[in-house]
């Protein structure tokens, strides 16, 4: 087991920030940190903030250490100045301090030889699969950008040997040969091999700190998928602090590569592993067949020619619309640009029950409703006023094929796969539903094809550049509840973190345990400048179409939808508050980020009576949501804004606003995107009953 212990590597803690506003009169600015704290980024956020005076002086700050995750920052006018002024940029200090480092030029950081499995001789050597040769294409064409990482988390309750740990992960490397294999070779010549090795010592990192920014981290490392074994699991040592002392749990994360395994793959070599820990010893059966040269072999003796004739016929016709907004500038190097950002939307229960049941009525599912759509903004993005082709590409399992237990086997088999369609605004949606479903039958056949091999073979334009996929149906039993219960250990139902892909958009559907539907975007913001908006058009869609089954979609248009300044609302109550509640809970999301799936979590998880509300309508002004504020604030309640890093610009002005109107001084609590939804709901829930400075952690006690 290797033992990876903190180091010098960047990282992205959590740090939570409370400031009062306005300040009192006449005396210095108080800034309480929680969390963790880098001394130099502290002294360089002082002074992107505040800047230096044409004299050369600067303000003067003293960071006071409370203790080991408190301290406070005490700012003071330069000069003889004794008077904080009004305008001071303290909401822009707050998100400078909660911003999440970077590394420059946006490769992974860290990556060492601690992630170098040790490994016996090569046992033998395959061809790579068209599909990895695209994955890892894609992967070396954007280094840096995190493509094909994916990662599974779980939480372990009870005992935990790590010795026994350690070799039960070590019996799963000896009987799934995908785990111990690398790639060698050219990807662009056609020479790329997948080269497995006899056995891999599998890389176990133990580490300390705050588990949401131990996965991000994690994920900015990478894998070196042409070393064995390109898999780490990593242990976090310690729990967290969401429970109580005795229930805090061991965090556990499996990372791999796309190109070696997918989403299924990952959970098939996690359920293994529960079986070998559970058996104490080397796992029965010995090595797994079918493996990934048995699929190697398989897709070696297809005969392409029906798949040829079917692709070129599906594949979608040059000058099919197939982006929802206007088009980004050319760039070299393919179509991913920069990190990817994620933004979300939910449908609540009763409205994903409607969609689930409209689709079952006309033959189809909810994922050919979100396609159905999709496809009506691809139409209506391209101007056209008659019939016209969309094109996108869907995510399959590529399981549906005729190979023995292949539902069984890890690998890389899940699929992207070009969809082709023609919107009619003249017919209803049951018919564009019914013609997807169609289309989704007769490409079931076909689904081991790469979508670089279906380029090839038609005649139309190139790759689509969105992606839609839904994360729905049957699962394989990860857990085994029962017998992990006899040795006095529960574990919740593993957490799946997406892997982003080489899409200028991708577009994900999953339901949540209370039975709604989330909508994660993922994109590039240098792209997509109001993923919030276009978001918000797929739910709207998805809201309308049942309730629209024999009108043309023509009368789906979009062009009724919030109206600036009209009828969205400033304000949106998540969590009423109770008759002893003594403040008011506001949260307020970052400017283009998406964080009002995050901010309803975050309000599920508030511990405290008082009421909380979201900010919402971005085209509102400061003034109509202090406003809106003004209700709930009559009865002399105080006010405590919150948000996660960038929010802070507009909290503090509102702050301003509310404390100058007479409801007196307002408490800001930002926080990094790192921290959970659970701490910063504490935080916020201590910091309405005062208790914040002084004590630790907030809510710690």
């Amino acid at each position: 087991m290797n033992a990876d212990r903190p180091s010098s590597e960047p990282r992205s803690e959590p740090l939570t920030v409370v400031v009062e506003a306005p300040g009192t009169e006449g005396a210095p600015l108080v800034l309480e940190l929680y969390g963790a704290i880098d001394a130099p980024r502290v002294d360089t956020a002082v002074q992107q903030a505040l800047g230096r005076r044409p004299d050369g002086t600067a303000w003067r700050y003293g960071l006071r250490r409370n203790g080991p995750a408190h301290h406070t920052l005490t700012l003071e006018p330069p000069g003889a100045e004794h008077r904080v002024p009004e305008d001071l940029p303290v909401g822009l200090l707050t998100d400078l301090l909660t911003a999440g480092p970077t590394d420059g030029g946006g490769g992974p950081a860290g990556r060492d030889s601690r992630d170098r499995a040790p490994h016996g001789p090569v046992r033998h050597t395959l061809r790579a699969t068209p599909l990895q040769c695209e994955l890892l294409a894609d992967a070396e064409a954007h280094p840096g950008a995190g493509l094909g990482i994916g990662q599974l988390s779980w939480e372990w309750y009870g005992p935990l040997d790590l010795e026994r740990s350690a070799a039960a992960w070590r019996s799963v490397h000896d009987r799934e040969s995908v785990l111990r294999a690398a790639f060698d070779g050219a990807c662009d010549t056609g020479e790329l091999r997948v080269v497995v090795h006899e056995w891999v010592t599998p890389v176990v990192l133990l580490r300390a700190g705050d588990w949401p920014a131990l996965v991000a981290l994690d994920r900015q490392r990478g894998l070196d998928v042409r070393s064995p074994g390109p898999v780490r699991i990593t242990v976090g040592e310690g729990g967290g602090h969401q429970e109580p002392p005795g229930e805090r749990p061991h965090r556990m994360l499996l990372t791999y590569h796309h190109a070696l395994l997918d989403d299924l793959s990952a959970r098939l070599v996690l359920r293994e592993f529960f079986r070998a820990y559970l058996a104490g010893g080397p796992l029965p059966g010995g090595a797994r067949r079918p493996d990934i040269g048995d699929y190697s072999d398989w897709l070696t003796a297809q005969y392409l020619a029906p798949a040829r004739e079917f692709w070129a016929r599906a594949t979608p016709p040059a000058g099919a619309s197939d982006l929802p907004v206007p088009p980004p500038p050319r760039t070299p190097g393919g179509a991913w640009q920069g990190r990817a950002r994620r933004v979300r939307h939910r449908l609540p229960p009763q409205e994903a029950e409607a969609l689930r049941s409209w689709s079952a009525r006309w033959g189809s599912t909810e994922f050919g409703a979100l396609q159905a759509a999709w496809a009506l903004l691809l139409h209506g993005a391209s101007g056209a006023e008659a019939a016209a082709p969309v094109a996108f590409s869907v995510s399959v399992s590529g399981r549906g094929v005729a190979l023995d237990s292949v539902d069984r086997l890890p690998g890389p088999l899940r699929n992207a796969l070009p969809v082709s369609v023609v919107v009619d605004p003249d017919t209803p949606g049951p018919q564009l539903l019914a013609a997807l479903r169609d289309r989704a039958l007769d490409m079931a056949a076909y689904e081991w094809v790469s979508a670089g091999q279906i380029a090839g073979w038609g005649s139309g334009a190139g790759p689509a550049r969105t992606l839609l996929m839904f994360k729905g149906g049957p699962r394989p039993s990860v857990v085994p509840v029962a017998e992990l219960a006899a040795q006095g250990i529960r574990v919740p139902e593993p957490t799946a973190h997406d892997a982003d892909a080489a899409f200028l958009l991708t577009l994900t559907a999953h339901h949540d345990t209370a039975g709604g539907l989330v909508l994660t975007l993922t994109h590039d913001p240098a792209l997509l400048r109001d993923a919030d908006g276009l978001l918000a058009d797929v739910a709207l869609l998805l809201r309308r179409l049942p309730r629209h089954d024999a009108r043309p979609v023509r009368e789906l248009s979009l062009k009724d939808r919030a109206v600036p300044g009209t009828d969205t609302p400033a304000l949106r109550t998540l969590r009423p508050g109770s008759g002893t509640a003594a403040a008011v809970v506001c949260l307020v999301p970052a400017p283009g980020r998406g964080q009002a799936s995050r901010y309803e979590q975050l309000a599920l998880a508030y511990p405290g009576p008082e009421p909380v509300v979201l900010l919402s309508g971005r085209q509102h002004t400061v003034e109509k949501r202090l406003a809106a504020l003004a209700p709930l604030l009559g009865r002399g309640e105080r006010l405590v804004l919150g948000g996660f890093s960038g929010s802070g610009t507009e909290a503090y002005a509102l702050a301003r606003l509310v404390a100058h109107d007479g409801h007196g001084p307002c408490l800001v609590v930002l926080a990094t995107d790192a921290t959970s939804d659970a701490d910063l709901a504490r935080s916020l829930g201590a910091a309405a009953r005062g208790d914040r400075v002084g004590r630790g952690r907030p809510g710690a006690g």
